[in-house]
């Protein structure tokens, strides 16, 4: 891998964790307001992304997805590194049959 992709990708997960940290203040409307007059509303400029069967706006959801999925994300990954950091301890220790297991 080169320098600038490494920069690019590093980028991309900085401004995603800064957009799920900072999505009150981002956010251009509240996620979960219903608007039934704009059902299906096509992206304009007060909805840039539009907005759903609700009349909520797809944009403020988007954002506030960006939590959810970070908080999964990072979830998932310390869950996986405490069960193999378990697995890799026994295996060293007991040997035999431990070592051969895997996934």
């Amino acid at each position: 891998m080169t320098k600038w992709t490494t920069k690019i990708g590093a980028a991309i997960i900085v401004l995603l964790v800064l957009v799920a940290f900072c999505a009150p203040l981002i956010a251009p409307h509240d996620p979960n307001t219903y608007h039934l007059d704009m059902k299906f509303d096509g992206p304009h400029w007060g909805y840039w992304f539009g907005n759903d069967v609700d009349g909520r706006d797809l944009l403020s959801r988007i954002i506030y997805g960006a939590r959810v999925s970070l908080g999964i994300g990072v979830a998932v990954v310390g869950i996986s590194t405490i069960v193999g950091s378990v697995i890799g301890l026994i295996a060293g220790y007991k040997g035999g049959i431990i070592d051969q297991f895997q996934w």
